[in-house]
Formats: C-alpha cells, sequence, structure tokens
C-alpha cells in the first residue's frame, strides 16, 4: 500500500513496488496543478489581507494572472502616513515571484521621519515621487534621512531629496549604506542641500550614474572603508568640504561635476579612483590625495582653484589636463609620481608645477605666465621636462635642494622665453638668467 505526503498527498510507494512509475507520474500531475493554482493565487495580490492583517489598500497596475509580471503602488500619505510606515508594512509582505513595489510620495508632502534598516532585501522595491523634488517637514528628525545596514539590499531611488529647511540645509545625512549593503540611485535622482549626499562604509556598493548629490554643508559623495561608488557623470558641485571624498576605497567619478567645492575630489588610503575628465574648477582644492592613492584624472579640467593638485606618497595621471588661474597647478610631495603629458597650464599665482621631498614628475606641455618659477623641483626631486614654459615671473626651471632636471632638448625639445647663448643649453633656446640650479640638470640635445 502506498503512503502519501503530510502536506500535499503525494504518494510515497512502498518497498519493493513495481508499478512505482504509476505512483510518480500522478505526483507530477499534482505538482504542476499545485504550482499553477500558487501563482493563480497571486492574481489578487494586493497589500491589503495578508494572513488576517490589513496593512494597506494598493492596487495592481498590470497583469500578474501567473505573478511573473506586474507592479503594485503604495501611496504617502495616502495609504501609509509615512514613507517609514510603509517599509514597516514592506517587511511583513513577501512580493510574488516576479512583481514590484512602488512606494510613491504623493505631491506636496515632506518627509516626517526617517528610515532605518537592515538585514532586509528591498530589491524589488523603488522609491519614487509625483514632484521633482521631495523636501523635509520643519520637525523633521533623525540624522540620516534614508538608512540601510548590515547586508541590506537598499530600494532603488527615484527621488531628488531637497533638505533646505526654512532657507537653511538639515543637519542630515541624505543617505548611508553600511555593512555590505547595497544601493542603485537613478539618473537626476539623489539628495541636495543636506548636512551630506552619500555616505558608502564597510564594504558597500553604490550605483550613482549621473545622478545628484550636490549644494551639502560638508561632502556630496563619501565612500570609505573598502566600499565601490559609481558615479559616472554626476554632480557634486558647490560641496562645503568635498565633492567627492574617497578613504580606503574604489571609486569611479569620470566626467563629474565637482567644481566650487572646498576640495574638489579627496581621497587618501590606497584608495583607486578614476576620474577622468572631472571638473574641479572653482574648488579651493581642485584634486587631493595622499597616502598610497592611485587616480587616474586624465583630461581634468583645474581652474580658478587655490591650488589646482596636491598630491602626497600618490601615483597620479594629469594627461591633458587644463588649467588657468589656479594659485598653484600641482604641489607634489612626498615620493609621488606625477604624469603631466600633453597638459597646458596658464596664470597661476605662484609655481606652475612644484616637486618637493622626492617625488617625480613627468611633464610634456606648456606652462605660460607663471606668478613664481614655471618648474621648481626641491628636496631630492625629479623632473622630466619637454614642451614650452614662457614668460614665469621667476625662474623657468627651478633646481633646489639636490634634485634633478631632465631638461629633453632638441626639436620639440624644452623651451622657454629668452634664447642665449649658454653652452650647455644651447639648443635648448634657455637663457642663463632662466635657468637656476642647486641640483643637477641634465640636457638631452
Amino acid at each position: 500500500m502506498n503512503e502519501k505526503t503530510k502536506n500535499r498527498g503525494y504518494h510515497l510507494p512502498g518497498k519493493g513496488a513495481t508499478d512505482w512509475h504509476v505512483s510518480l507520474n500522478e505526483n507530477f500531475e499534482g505538482i504542476d496543478a499545485d504550482v499553477q493554482a500558487a501563482l493563480d493565487g497571486a492574481s489578487g495580490f494586493s497589500p491589503g489581507d495578508l494572513d488576517g492583517e490589513e496593512i494597506g489598500p494598493g492596487s495592481v497596475e498590470t497583469d500578474v494572472s501567473r505573478g511573473r509580471e506586474g507592479s503594485i503602488t503604495w501611496r504617502v500619505p495616502s495609504d501609509y502616513p509615512t514613507v517609514s510606515d510603509a517599509f514597516d508594512a514592506v517587511d511583513r509582505l513577501r512580493l510574488p515571484i516576479g512583481v514590484s513595489l512602488d512606494i510613491l510620495i504623493e505631491s506636496g508632502h515632506d518627509l516626517q521621519t526617517f528610515v532605518s534598516k537592515s538585514q532586509s532585501n528591498y530589491r524589488n522595491v523603488r522609491i519614487r515621487s509625483e514632484d521633482d523634488v521631495v523636501g523635509l517637514s520643519a520637525d523633521f528628525g533623525g540624522r540620516n534621512v534614508f538608512q540601510f545596514s548590515d547586508h541590506c539590499a537598499a530600494p532603488r531611488i527615484s527621488i531628488l531629496l531637497d533638505g533646505e529647511v526654512d532657507g537653511e540645509k538639515h543637519p542630515s545625512l541624505g543617505f548611508r549604506i553600511s555593512e555590505a549593503s547595497t544601493m542603485t540611485i537613478d539618473e537626476g535622482c539623489g539628495a541636495i542641500n543636506c548636512d551630506g549626499g552619500i555616505y558608502a562604509m564597510f564594504g558597500s556598493v553604490v550605483n550613482g550614474f549621473r545622478s545628484v548629490f550636490s549644494n551639502h554643508r560638508r561632502r556630496g559623495i563619501n565612500v570609505t572603508n573598502g566600499s565601490s561608488g559609481y558615479f559616472q557623470e554626476a554632480n557634486v558641485s558647490d560641496c562645503g568640504d568635498f565633492g567627492a571624498r574617497i578613504g580606503e576605497a574604489r571609486c569611479q567619478v569620470h566626467f563629474v561635476d565637482a567644481r566650487d567645492c572646498g576640495t574638489g575630489v579627496w581621497a587618501n588610503q590606497g584608495s583607486l579612483v578614476g576620474a577622468a575628465e572631472v571638473d574641479v574648477s572653482g574648488s579651493g582644492t581642485g584634486i587631493n590625495v595622499h597616502r598610497g592613492v592611485l587616480i587616474n584624472a586624465r583630461g581634468a579640467t583645474v581652474s580658478d582653484c587655490s591650488t589646482g593638485v596636491v598630491a602626497r606618497e600618490s601615483l597620479v595621471n594629469l594627461d591633458g589636463a587644463r588649467s588657468e588661474g589656479c594659485g598653484r597647478f600641482l604641489d607634489s610631495q612626498r615620493a609621488s609620481t606625477v604624469s603631466c603629458h600633453g597638459v597646458n597650464v596658464s596664470d597661476t599665482d605662484d609655481e606652475g608645477i612644484r616637486a618637493t621631498r622626492g617625488s617625480t614628475v613627468h611633464f610634456d606641455g606648456a606652462i605660460e605666465n607663471a606668478g613664481g618659477s614655471g618648474i621648481l623641483a626641491r628636496g631630492g626631486s625629479r623632473v622630466n621636462a619637454e614642451g614650452r614654459i614662457l614668460d614665469s615671473d621667476d625662474w623657468d626651471v627651478e633646481v633646489q635642494s639636490g634634485s634633478i632636471v631632465h631638461a629633453r632638448g632638441g626639436p620639440g625639445g624644452l623651451r622657454t622665453t629668452s634664447s642665449g647663448q649658454y653652452p650647455a643649453f644651447e639648443d635648448l633656446s634657455v637663457d642663463p638668467n632662466d635657468v637656476t640650479g642647486r641640483g643637477i640638470i641634465f640636457t638631452d640635445v
């Protein structure tokens, strides 16, 4: 005699049965029917009656008769008073396979409470709004508007949060993810006018292609402690401390607008940074990296900064960069290595390039109208120079404290303002008054 399973009554052929295949085929028929019934049950799904608990009306916007596609919308405040209440309801809900949930912030609604979640999966949840921006209420409380931590898959962010309250930037952080959590921010979305935009830490991953994290009191983007950030073409301009701050992390900020910040891009502690075509003009310091950073800032625009680029103990690629009106374009220190091929620098208040404390600079470009020396090598540093250095207020090339300058001559080699007859630099068109040295100057003529 065949026994049956407890839950669904599937056949269990007896020991030694010779017709076991009959029971097996019947089981497959039963499984097919049970699966289809479960999928059909999803067709009437709404966030209404769940295990006898009423958690909101909602609406099914597309066909989910097979449980494979569709979306449900919960409205705030019509369905739930606050976004936090809506997330509490999500925690009590198991979405059918293929069904997504939108939490829609209705027009004119300001956020009243913060959202803080951990160890949850909101991968099929999206936050969006009817208005272009979502504000904070005057009595909003909380250090972080949205916080997701401890292996949390955050919802997709499709809102632009505006933290300005009564004309002041709210002292809250827009978004914070930590401890191996993940988040995606849609194009044109993010946070403005807060204490900070987004903070990713402790191995988290955030994707913010063309996102907006500008006009913050302190930091637009903050990626630290082994996290990864992808913010190509994002806007992090007008931030008081840093447009993008990267510490012990990996971050791509290619083509990012980091203008008019305290520091446009800042990185330390072995970070890997992609910053091609970044624009840091008008910032106090355009790019500041130290302690083992590797950064590719090829084609960067670095104009009207107090100091364009500061490098300490780091590797920096500035090939093709453009700079005008900085206090100093490059300050390379502490054994850094900087590549400046095809760089165009003009109208600095001080030196065009300063290499100190054993750093190495490879320069092939143009420096015009430097307020100090065009190139200054000091403290055992080395500079390989080729290109044009014209109309410097001090020396075109200045070498001090045991440094070495290798000035490549011949056609297309180093050219300075004056043409003199000093034998060692005859083919370089360098006047003896344009080069001063307490180190060594090699010429390749």
